[in-house]
């Protein structure tokens, strides 16, 4: 795949991203607060899905698995032994994100590794 079409897939995959995670995401956080005040857990797990699901979305759009969240992704590159250099970068905003949001701290280690990955595009992992 040739840098110029990599980087147009990335800017409109990023772009795409940040437009649907604006629209699902207060959806989602209505849900999860409403369900915290009616102690409804079905709400709440309803709120959880959504947030997996635009998480799954935007790992798609920044091609990635279908399958993997990209907290998932992150991990699976920085316990590789040759992550690609933004990947250390972007797991701590990933981290500070998760704490600000969800009070979740060590968010990236804690999440988990796929290893069936063939739906990948694109990987965060270095080729040698």
């Amino acid at each position: 795949m040739s840098v110029t079409l990599k980087f147009f897939l990335y800017t409109l995959g990023i772009f795409a991203a940040l437009l649907f995670g604006t629209l699902i995401l207060p959806v989602a956080a209505s849900y999860y607060y409403l369900g915290s005040i009616l102690k409804c857990e079905l709400m709440k797990n309803y709120a959880f899905n959504l947030a997996i699901a635009v998480d799954q979305l935007a790992n798609s759009f920044v091609l990635g698995s279908t399958r993997e969240t990209i907290s998932g992704r992150v991990n699976r590159a920085l316990h590789s032994e040759t992550p690609q250099w933004f990947v250390a970068g972007f797991g701590r905003f990933v981290d500070w994100l998760a704490v600000l949001v969800a009070r979740d701290h060590n968010h990236i280690r804690k999440s988990d590794i796929i290893t069936d990955f063939q739906d990948e595009l694109d990987s965060w992992i270095k080729k040698i």
